[in-house]
């Protein structure tokens, strides 16, 4: 019996591990900041593949 409740406990303790990483990583997601920073680099991202498309890339123009 004393097996069996310390295999439960690792169990749980596992799974409280688990589901804190998973809200922390969560967390980190919703950061305003972050959040902000993504939007932004993904922007540019963007508009910088707009510009090459358009304009062309510098080993293009030889």
């Amino acid at each position: 019996m004393g097996t069996e409740t310390d295999g439960l406990k690792r169990d749980v303790d596992d799974t409280r591990a688990h589901l804190a990483r998973n809200v922390d990583l969560l967390a980190d997601r919703v950061v305003p900041g972050r959040v902000a920073r993504r939007k932004i680099d993904a922007t540019h991202s963007r508009l910088s593949g707009i510009k090459e498309r358009v304009m062309g890339t510098a080993g293009a123009a030889r």
